[in-house]
């Protein structure tokens, strides 16, 4: 059986290791898995980088009254920053052009920092900017490393389509890691002003 998240890994790895503008990532804190689609539809989600802080890499956040905080994901004894999933079996359809393109994709959203928090763009599009100019970086990167650093080996599964890859390993093995929610720290007491602010803005309803 063909393990997926293995063999996207270490394409992940060797992307990571080639790409000067992927030198801050650090796979040790990448988990990478899959997604099961919902559907046989070739639209809608391929794959999806969920960062494990918050702004600026911060583990907790103010949230109205309260305070939430991210919890900690250890996997294999080292603590992870991103979970990086592939929407199976939609993204195996895909081209092969769109896939690579989809891949440099998401490792682009991981912060230059690498404190857990996306790449941040000025602006209220702050997750793509430009998507215009953001889809065209990423056919840029991804060509490039096809054409400077060929590795067939490596990116041979994305070739064949999933009913083919499928039939062809007798089945695909999909680790699939589920998304940690924030869970509250503590209630954050209201002064007696801000108390006061919400029955007014209570009374105007």
């Amino acid at each position: 059986m063909f393990d997926y998240a293995t063999a996207m890994s270490r394409l992940i790895e060797d992307i990571a290791s080639r790409c000067d503008v992927f030198g801050h990532v650090d796979m040790q804190a990448v988990l990478v898995g899959c997604i099961k689609a919902r559907n046989c539809h070739n639209t809608g989600l391929y794959a999806r980088t969920v960062p494990l802080r918050f702004e600026n890499g911060s583990q907790t956040i103010e949230k109205g009254a309260a305070v939430y905080r991210v919890p900690t994901v250890v996997h294999e004894d080292n603590e992870i920053l991103y979970i990086v999933s592939f929407c199976l079996p939609r993204f195996q359809d895909l081209s092969f052009e769109d896939e690579i393109t989809t891949i440099f994709h998401e490792l682009y959203h991981i912060s230059p920092h690498f404190n857990g928090d996306i790449r941040r763009f000025e602006g209220r599009k702050y997750v793509h900017g430009a998507a215009k100019k953001y889809d065209e970086l990423m056919k840029t990167l991804s060509h490039s490393y096809l054409h400077e650093h060929p590795q067939p080996e490596l990116f041979a599964f994305l070739r064949p389509s999933w009913e083919e890859l499928a039939c062809a390993h007798g089945g695909v093995r999909m680790a699939i890691y589920q998304t940690p929610q924030p869970e509250l720290v503590e209630p954050i007491t209201l002064s007696a002003t801000a108390k006061k602010k919400r029955k007014r803005r209570g009374k105007r309803r």
